[in-house]
């Protein structure tokens, strides 16, 4: 469930190869899956929630919501504000995307990082499950002062996303104790160190780079950034697999209504009664007779509806 839940990243705890362990997850997802199908047969739509209503300039709110992505994975998120500027006359699509993460969010250090016997290094031993879109910066500064300024346009994209959260951490750690990542609010603009605006963070320390290696890496793949939450994008994801769509907000100059918001009933769909014979129902109109099911009389118990 991408609620924050994690596993135990077994291979790095172990005298087992990368690859074989890669094996014996893949192996145990597909089996899951399966049984998730049989739990959740609707997938990549909602089975509750996920309005998104006018918040404020260049904020729109989007309520708590479950659902069920393209693989099975069930989602469980929280009532969130969006912020995103939406200056242009284009559209901004929204989604949800399940990531994995090596950083635990929150708790203590030495409950996410371990020395591992071999090599004797920091390593992270914990994977957890959570929401948004990750991947390496696309530029890093070091600004002499044990400060960083990283470019994220490759993870949030060129859209002014100032005021998101991005956080930073190194794919190899170099330290257990506090600081091994920072959460750092995106700035949109232009520095002395490029034309043009982009969105990039200042981070406030080095994630212990000094201190263990004596100065700070600028290659961009040894880090690793996520940005946190829902995703907007410039690009239409609506038929995108990869994310649970939620809709999209027409670009309007800071000031968003209702009539700048469409969310279609093909991406969105919620059930206002729940009972075993709906859900049986429900996944026969869209499975058709890929899967065998029971108890499908009580057809008239089945109410649901579009938004």
């Amino acid at each position: 469930m991408a609620t924050g839940d994690r596993h135990i990243r077994i291979y790095s705890r172990k005298e087992m190869s990368f690859e074989a362990m890669t094996n014996f997850y893949n192996s145990l997802k597909q089996n899951f899956l399966k049984a998730a199908l049989k739990i959740y047969p609707v997938r990549g739509i909602f089975t509750g929630g996920g309005a998104i209503t006018p918040y404020s300039s260049n904020t729109i709110s989007i309520s708590s919501f479950t659902g069920i992505t393209n693989e099975g994975n069930y989602l469980d998120i929280a009532n969130q504000t969006v912020v995103f500027e939406n200056l242009n006359g284009i559209p901004y699509y929204f989604g949800v995307h399940q990531i994995e993460i090596e950083v635990p969010d929150p708790l203590p250090a030495d409950d996410g990082i371990e020395i591992a016997p071999i090599p004797n290094q920091p390593r992270y031993i914990y994977l957890q499950e959570n929401v948004g879109v990750t991947g390496s910066p696309n530029t890093v500064y070091d600004n002499g002062d044990t400060s960083l300024t990283i470019v994220v346009n490759a993870v949030t994209g060129t859209t002014n996303c100032g005021g998101r959260t991005v956080r930073v951490w190194l794919n190899t750690p170099l330290s257990i104790d506090n600081g091994f990542y920072e959460d750092c609010t995106v700035v949109y603009g232009t520095t002395d160190k490029w034309i043009g605006s982009k969105n990039y963070i200042i981070t406030t320390g080095n994630l212990h780079q000094v201190a263990v290696l004596g100065a700070s890496s600028t290659t961009e793949t040894d880090y690793r950034v996520w940005f946190k939450g829902i995703t907007v994008s410039t690009t239409d994801i609506s038929s995108d697999t990869d994310y649970v769509y939620l809709g999209k907000v027409a670009g309007t100059g800071g000031v968003i209504t209702t009539g700048d918001i469409d969310q279609t009933e093909v991406h969105y769909l919620f059930i206002n009664t729940i009972t075993k014979s709906n859900l049986f129902q429900l996944a026969k109109d869209l499975y058709g007779d890929d899967y065998v099911f029971t108890d499908l009389d009580a057809r008239t118990d089945r109410s649901y509806g579009t938004v």
